[in-house]
């Protein structure tokens, strides 16, 4: 099976049909632009719009930018490609099956995770940052338990990594530079201390103990009302595996007067 590629207008017509890797067959496909529009939230780190538009202006560079397709194939290739036509694309050996690829919303860095199959049939799973340009920018093993990879992808403005395999979700921080040196030591006592009561008792600026305590702020925090929740089973075709399921149950009320009442 060839790794092709089929490009459509947005009515559905086809436009043409390119060949991108004999006997090799494309598992995913991955554009590097932007998904969501990050200036109001910018706008207020840089001190307004103006000072943030002047920042993104240099971290994208001159001229305009430029996207890559990230074309993902079964046996762990990458091409990096400019365009659905480049003859001349960037291979990127991930050695990595089960390949899970998603670009940061600034376009900038692809995280590309997947397994390795251990002697023991255990899997060990890895996520690589790569460049647009495929230089291996970093990588990290993800303590998994032997199960398989299954989901990633990036969130928070680009600042947390979401990798799910088996039953658990990992939140990876990210920081595309190197952290400053409070923040290093912050991390220090956090790791130190290990309960947020008890930073209240450290001998520090009021400052510094606001910034280890948010360090305890989990990145995904949600409670529902136990009163609000039912049960419900699901069996698989194969009768093999059965799974509960937690059903969130919402009453909306209307907040104004019923109709006829004043």
């Amino acid at each position: 099976m060839d790794g092709k590629i089929i490009v459509m207008s947005s009515a559905g017509t086809v436009i043409t049909q390119v060949v991108v890797h004999e006997r090799f067959e494309i598992t995913s496909l991955a554009w590097s632009c932007e998904r969501f529009n990050m200036e109001e939230a910018e706008a207020g780190k840089y001190g307004g719009i103006q000072d943030y538009q002047q920042q993104h202006a240099r971290e994208r560079g001159p001229g305009p930018k430029s996207h890559v397709l990230a074309v993902c194939f079964k046996y762990g290739d990458i091409f990096l490609m400019s365009g659905y036509d480049d003859i001349c694309p960037v291979m990127v050996y991930t050695t990595l099956t089960g390949l899970k690829v998603d670009w940061s919303n600034c376009g900038e860095y692809l995280a590309v995770g997947g397994f390795v199959r251990l002697p023991n049939l255990q899997c060990r799973n890895e996520v690589h940052f790569y460049s647009k340009d495929g230089s291996l920018i970093h990588w990290v093993n993800i303590p998994s338990q032997g199960k398989p990879l299954t989901a990633m992808t990036w969130g928070h403005n680009d600042k947390r990594l979401f990798a799910a395999a088996g039953r658990h979700l990992y939140v990876a921080w990210v920081s595309k530079q190197v952290a400053p040196l409070q923040f290093l030591c912050q991390r220090v006592v956090h790791r130190a201390v290990r309960s947020e009561r008890a930073v209240e008792r450290l001998p520090l600026p009021q400052r510094l103990r606001c910034g280890v305590k948010a360090l305890f702020s989990p990145t995904i925090k949600y409670r529902i009302d136990p009163t609000e929740l039912k049960m419900a089973w699901s069996i698989s075709s194969d009768h093999r595996t059965q799974s509960r399921i937690v059903i969130e149950s919402k009453v909306i009320r209307p907040e104004g007067p019923a109709p006829g009442q004043k």
